[in-house]
């Protein structure tokens, strides 16, 4: 049987309690500058997804694990919250972040991750207002899982001369935009990682999604993550 919210909470507090502590007792914590607290609670019709969390505590997990972590963990380590599909979960986040303040007004929260499993396809004014809609509530904002596979998610393209070139413009068209952002000021972020490094070790391999291909050849895709506009095709 699951056990009351009262025992899982204290559950959780002491988890919580005994990361951080073995972190700093271990001189790791100067390393660690942000942290997963959470991933994947939300699903694309504004629901919670069902989880035993939802269960044991109730819909207010989410804040009560926020203001666990922000108990224990130093003001050098950002506290994110990670999802993927976040261009079709724009109302929940917002909905969600606001329903995040202390006491005192404050976010418990430091910052939001996007997955960015994005497709060439994919539209990119879509995604840039969901950056931009986030960004403008004072979160910061990462893309945590990045790979942008050949086509669409009803159905991958084969890896051509061309529909590499387009992934290459797709990588560079969303760097860029990044990049301006950051440099004007309306997004606060401080990574982007990509999901892997070479096509056939990825997740989502069928889609040649990442910046090398399997034979650890550069794709158009790598520079345009570089920025080197002359090799994708522009």
């Amino acid at each position: 049987d699951l056990v009351d919210r009262d025992t899982m909470l204290a559950r959780l507090d002491s988890y919580m309690k005994q990361v951080f502590e073995w972190l700093t007792e271990n001189e790791y914590i100067d390393m660690i500058y942000a942290y997963d607290i959470a991933n994947e609670c939300w699903m694309e019709n504004g629901s919670m997804r069902d989880s035993f969390w939802l269960k044991t505590i109730g819909e207010d997990y989410l804040y009560q694990t926020f203001k666990i972590a922000r108990k224990y963990a130093p003001e050098t380590v950002d506290l994110y919250y990670n999802d993927y599909n976040e261009q079709y979960k724009t109302d929940t986040f917002v909905k969600f972040i606001e329903s995040m303040k202390d006491e005192d007004g404050n976010y418990l929260l430091d910052g939001i991750g996007f997955q960015a499993h994005l497709y060439t396809k994919d539209d990119m004014k879509t995604y840039f207002k969901t950056l931009d809609t986030i960004s403008a509530l004072g979160l910061k904002v990462q893309l945590t899982e990045l790979d942008v596979c050949l086509g669409k998610y009803q159905g991958y393209l084969k890896a051509t001369t061309e529909n590499l070139l387009v992934q290459g413009k797709y990588m560079y068209d969303l760097i860029a935009g990044i990049f301006e952002r950051v440099d004007n000021g309306t997004l606060n972020s401080d990574a982007l990682t990509f999901w892997g490094f070479k096509d056939d070790l990825s997740w989502r391999k069928d889609g040649s999604p990442l910046l090398m291909d399997k034979s650890m050849n550069p794709k158009p895709a790598f520079f345009g993550a570089l920025q080197m506009k002359e090799e994708v095709g522009y």
